[in-house]
């Protein structure tokens, strides 16, 4: 419950993300900063080059962007972002 209310204006995007119904509308920096808010720690390879890891968890998310402000998360990047919430957190 506790991650909820930190999640403040992220909670929306969440929502998004779980439903799977707009899985090519989200950008990419709210994608990353939604998985920093749910306990992800983030490791810049580059610019556009991003790997997220959570906790004790082996499993990596390993995301590239072109770079660009305001640009979308593919719609995979946000699928594998839905299936590591629901296998390693309690949302």
């Amino acid at each position: 419950m506790a991650k909820w209310i930190k999640l403040g204006r992220y909670h929306k995007i969440l929502q998004d993300v779980m439903s799977a119904k707009k899985d090519d509308g989200i950008r990419f920096n709210e994608l990353c900063a939604l998985l920093e808010m749910l306990g992800c720690e983030l490791n810049r390879v580059s610019d556009n080059h991003q790997i997220f890891s959570y906790d004790n968890v082996e499993e990596q998310l390993d995301f590239q962007t072109d770079g660009k402000k305001r640009s979308k998360a593919t719609s995979s990047q946000v699928e594998q972002t839905r299936e590591f919430i629901k296998k390693y957190m309690e949302v």
